[in-house]
């Protein structure tokens, strides 16, 4: 008998731990990017450059005001599936991913 090959992927269970943020205005410091906007506010970076109407490639410059989205932001972890975090939070799939899944390591749903 072979030996069973060990998937690739995994899918994990997820705890729903989204962090509530509130909206806020952030001013831009130097060496800050879009993703550690995100990661020092808790919203996600796609939240925040929608908000802002920034455009690919995403660039803020220092001392530019940006509005951040206030919402529930969940951090995305290997192996978390969209339709597992719908189900933590009692959601419906389409409801949480009304489209493409963002390229950032976090998803929002706003409340």
């Amino acid at each position: 008998m072979p030996p069973t090959a060990r998937p690739a992927w995994e899918a994990r269970p997820v705890t729903p731990d989204a962090q509530v943020v509130a909206t806020q205005s952030y001013t831009v410091a130097p060496g800050d990017t879009l993703r550690r906007i995100a990661e020092r506010t808790g919203a996600s970076a796609e939240a925040i450059a929608r908000a802002n109407a920034l455009e690919p490639p995403f660039a803020v410059q220092t001392g530019q005001t940006l509005t951040i989205p206030g919402g529930r932001y969940h951090l995305v972890r290997q192996g978390e599936t969209g339709i597992a975090i719908a189900r933590a939070y009692g959601i419906e799939w389409r409801p949480a991913w009304p489209s493409a899944p963002p390229p950032s390591a976090s998803t929002s749903t706003t409340s």
